[in-house]
Formats: C-alpha cells, structure tokens, sequence
C-alpha cells in the first residue's frame, strides 16, 4: 500500500510520462479517492481525458442488469501502472476543487 501512497504524485517524473485513458464500465465509486492531486497534473489529466472522449469511440450503452449493478462508463486515466487509476469523475470534481 505505501508503494502508492498519494505523495507519489508530487513526483516530477509523472510530469513526462504520457498519460494512458481508456473507456471502462465500473462503479462511480471505483476510482472516486479521498485525496487531491497537484494543479498542473489535475490539469494535464483534465485535458487527456477530455480528447479523449472526443476521440475514442464510447463502447456501446451497457446492458440494463450491468446498469441494475451500479456500473456506469467512464474514461478512466493513467500515469503509471503501479499508481491509482483516476476516474473523469474524480477528474473532473479536482479540476472543481482546484478552481476555487
């Protein structure tokens, strides 16, 4: 667990690395996370997730017992493999959050 402990996003390699984003069905609370990342990676993460929604071809609606689950799509990002996956969501409430 502290091999992704949040201090790790404070880190300036993430800065380089190319971030990874990809549709998934999942829980909206799957990659909701209780802590807040620095401004300039909020922001990067920001834009690699709004291209690509435009970008990438949303799969196809989920099936009503998928949705009956509580499973929603998402484009969900990725630094580094060995870090937390994060949400558009959770993306998108740190943009918020960094706004005020």
């Amino acid at each position: 667990m502290l091999d992704k402990y949040p201090i790790q996003f404070e880190d300036a390699y993430l800065r380089g690395r190319s971030i990874e984003c990809n549709w998934e069905a999942m829980r909206p609370s799957d990659y909701m996370h209780s802590f807040v990342i620095p401004v300039d990676l909020t922001r990067s993460l920001q834009a690699a997730i709004t291209t690509a929604r435009k970008e990438q071809r949303s799969p196809l609606a989920l099936v009503d017992s998928v949705k009956a689950q509580g499973f929603v799509l998402d484009v969900v990002a990725t630094i580094d493999p060995k870090l937390w996956k994060l949400s558009g969501r959770f993306v998108g409430a740190l943009t918020g959050f960094h706004g005020i």
